[in-house]
C-alpha cells in the first residue's frame, strides 16, 4: 500500500510562471504567469513520459486568476502540441480560476486553441480544482479513490 505522502504529485519542472508535475497518469500544469513556449515544451516532455509508462494520460491545466492571455505565437505552438498529443490524452480539463472577464477570456482562448489544433480531445472547462475531480477521477490509472484525487489536486494547487 502506498502512503499518502508517497502518493502525491511529483514536480517535473518549474519555471517563471509555471509548474509541471505528474501524478499517476495525470499531467498537471499550473500557470501563475504568462504561458511560454519553454513551459509548453516541459508539458509535452512530461506528457510523453506519462504516455510511455501508462499508454495514455489525463491532462489538468490550472490557470490562476489574472494570468495574461497567450500571444499569437504561443497560441499557435500550443495548438500544434495539442494536435500532436491528442491521441494520448484521455481527457483534458482546464481549471480557470476567477470569474467574469477572466473566465470568459480563458474560455475564448481554449475554444480558439481547440479550433486551431483540430485535436480530438476537447478540453473541459472547470471553475475550481474540486469541480475537476469528478471529471478526471474515472480516468486516473492506476485507479484512485475520489479522496486520493482530491488530495493530489489540492496538494498540487497549493
Amino acid at each position: 500500500m502506498v502512503s499518502a505522502e508517497e502518493d502525491t504529485p511529483s514536480e517535473y519542472q518549474r519555471g517563471e510562471g509555471y509548474v509541471v508535475s505528474t501524478w499517476r497518469n495525470v499531467l498537471l500544469m499550473l500557470w501563475s504567469g504568462a504561458v511560454t513556449i519553454e513551459a509548453l515544451d516541459a508539458t509535452s516532455r512530461a506528457g510523453v513520459m506519462i504516455e510511455k509508462r501508462y499508454g495514455d494520460q489525463v491532462a489538468v491545466s490550472i490557470s490562476l486568476p489574472k494570468v495574461a492571455l497567450p500571444d499569437q505565437e504561443v497560441r499557435a505552438y500550443a495548438a500544434r502540441l495539442m494536435r500532436e498529443r491528442s491521441d494520448a490524452v484521455r481527457v483534458s480539463v482546464t481549471v480557470i480560476e476567477g470569474d467574469g472577464f477572466w473566465l470568459s477570456a480563458g474560455r475564448m482562448v481554449m475554444t480558439a486553441l481547440v479550433t486551431l489544433s483540430g485535436a480530438k480531445t476537447r478540453p473541459i472547462i472547470a471553475k475550481s480544482v474540486d469541480e475537476a475531480v469528478p471529471l478526471i477521477h474515472p480516468h486516473v490509472q492506476p485507479k484512485a479513490t475520489v479522496a486520493e484525487v482530491v488530495r493530489a489536486l489540492r496538494v498540487f494547487r497549493g
